[in-house]
């Protein structure tokens, strides 16, 4: 095996913790798809279907430490945080 793509740096750190290797890794990021940089023409059907207020902050991953879902709970806690609700996903 000459490289390894991995998605994030994390994911190539923890690789090579793990996993003996001679392969030069490459962290390639995620790319977005066109479709996903616009709403849908439904978007405000589709809010209103799963109750989702006009402002809120969304979180998509996994839920583990790693992630830092605590952090982000913690910042919207404070004192001076915004007044937002938090929408997981994942």
């Amino acid at each position: 095996m000459d490289a390894l793509v991995v998605p994030t740096a994390t994911v190539a750190d923890d690789l090579a913790r793990h996993v003996p290797c001679q392969a030069r890794v490459h962290v390639v990021g995620e790319g977005v798809s066109a479709a996903l940089t616009s709403l849908p023409h439904d978007a405000a059907d589709i809010a209103t279907q799963l109750r989702l207020p006009p402002r809120y902050v969304l979180a998509v991953g996994t839920i583990e430490p790693r992630k830092g879902i605590d952090t982000l709970l913690a910042a919207l806690a404070a004192p001076h945080g915004p007044d937002l609700p938090v929408v997981l996903v994942g």
